[in-house]
């Protein structure tokens, strides 16, 4: 688990092979989650795909996506809308 409140949110990662999965959900209350990417390996280049809600997109599920380059230092703010989630899959690049 990288960052929750029990009956709040949560943030959880798993590894499998070189890919790293991030999840994360929240209750009825949107909000803002800073997620450090500490856990990387140093001196790797990664990028990540994400996966958010959005209504502004017109598909059935209302899902966007986007990419990001990251580092072991990286950090980015996630915004969790309400009973709404994010999925990210990252990968060396």
């Amino acid at each position: 688990m990288l960052d929750g409140r029990i009956g709040e949110y949560i943030i959880t990662v798993r590894r499998s092979g070189d890919d790293w999965f991030i999840g994360g959900i929240t209750n009825n209350d949107a909000r803002e989650v800073e997620l450090n990417f500490d856990f990387l390996e140093e001196g790797k280049k990664y990028v990540a795909t994400i996966y958010e809600d959005d209504e502004s997109i017109n598909t059935r599920t209302q899902v966007s996506l986007t990419q990001k380059k990251l580092t072991s230092r990286s950090k980015i703010t996630l915004s969790l809308k309400a009973s709404g989630g994010v999925a990210i899959w990252v990968r060396e690049r």
